[in-house]
């Protein structure tokens, strides 16, 4: 019951992140980007701006923005960089597993071997390293988290197609005169997706936390994009003097990554209903 409940909650936290992001346009009280004069790190519930300005709910950081503004549109680019990346990591590392589970011999060793390549250098240090090929910007850093998360999607997919293509409803299928493409995308990859399902989940989180590493070392999103990693270090100059400019941003941060993992693995249980008996 434990378990299901926090997969339910999570997914509830999840799903209230998303319907922001979505309609971030719609409900953020002010433009992330307007600086108001004289209203520098003003604090959360101090009520009205003086000289006109806006009440800012969640404070103002050290340029005079709306901090609640910017933490609803960094939601979206930090859901927009985590889902994207892994699309990235799903529809190449997918295709890859397919290609290295169906197929092996030389073309199996060729690409787990440089798997094994990028699994034998650290995620961030790897972002990093693309990052610095490419050059920083949001486009670049979605390259990047996805290619840190690829060994991952190419690996389950790889397993999954190992375990299914000695299966009698494949010999059938190549029986009755199904190609290399209708095996592959018709009989396979159905009976593979699950697995792939709980990945994306938590390669989501991994995705978002990721990118916020980069933005905070200045190498994903750049300024003044609002994005939870780049508020980060915006921020931790003034830790002692505004403690909402990291606080807020990192709790919205910890919350997301936190509930996806929780959500991931409540919906691996689901999915596999082995998982949940060796609990």
């Amino acid at each position: 019951m434990k378990q299901k409940a926090l997969f339910y909650i999570s997914g509830f936290v999840i799903a209230v992140v998303v319907l922001v992001a979505i309609a971030a346009p719609l409900i953020a009280p002010q433009d992330p980007y307007q600086v108001f004069e004289g209203q520098l790190m003003v604090a959360p519930l101090s009520g009205a701006g003086v000289n006109g300005a806006p009440t800012f709910i969640l404070g103002s950081d050290d340029l005079g923005r709306d901090l609640l503004s910017r933490l609803i549109y960094g939601a979206q680019n930090s859901l927009m960089i985590g889902a994207l990346s892994t699309l990235f990591s799903l529809l190449i590392g997918g295709l890859l597993g397919l290609v290295c589970g169906y197929w092996g011999g030389s073309v199996d060793f060729v690409i787990m071997r440089l798997m094994d390549l990028l699994l034998s250098i650290p995620s961030t240090l790897l972002a990093i390293l693309v990052v610095a090929i490419l050059g920083p910007s949001l486009t670049n850093t979605i390259i990047a988290v996805g290619v840190v998360s690829l060994p991952f999607f190419v690996r389950v997919t790889r397993a999954q197609v190992m375990n299914e293509k000695v299966k009698d409803y494949v010999q059938a299928s190549r029986t009755m005169g199904g190609g290399l493409v209708h095996v592959l995308s018709w009989t396979l990859f159905p009976n593979v997706w699950p697995p792939l399902l709980v990945q994306a989940t938590l390669s989501v989180s991994d995705g978002i936390l990721n990118a916020a590493a980069l933005g905070f070392l200045g190498l994903g999103a750049q300024p003044p994009t609002p994005e939870w990693g780049v508020m980060l270090s915006d921020g931790r100059s003034f830790l002692e003097s505004a403690w909402w400019l990291v606080t807020l941003p990192g709790i919205c941060l910890l919350a997301t990554v936190l509930c996806l993992n929780l959500f991931g693995d409540g919906l691996r249980d689901l999915l596999d209903p082995k998982a949940r008996k060796a609990r």
